[in-house]
């Protein structure tokens, strides 16, 4: 693996093999902190466009959710008062309300 570009960081990725060639470009096997492995351009790897395979950014959006449900209970809208969280449907909390009357 001598031929590997000169990358700072490669973020979540890491490099696990030697490239192969696609016409010009060098494509480089890599694995995710995830687990997946997926080829990566070189030019992805060295200007930092790809930084994992997607599951950074779905944690990272889980834990946005996560933290708007908690500072989301107990508060009121209109005359209802959010009780408790009851599941999360395609990233959005539905709750358990008691009106205040």
């Amino acid at each position: 693996m001598n031929n590997l570009p000169k990358i700072p960081s490669w973020k979540y990725w890491k490099i696990i093999g030697e490239p192969i060639l696609r016409g010009k470009a060098r494509y480089f096997p890599c694995a995710c902190v995830c687990g997946l492995k997926r080829y990566q351009h070189e030019s992805n790897l060295v200007f930092g466009n790809s930084e994992s395979c997607g599951c950074v950014g779905i944690q990272r959006r889980k834990e946005e959710i996560y933290k708007e449900i908690k500072s989301t209970i107990g508060k009121k809208s209109g005359k209802l008062r959010i009780t408790r969280l009851l599941e999360i449907r395609r990233n959005r909390a539905v709750y358990e309300s008691t009106c205040t009357c």
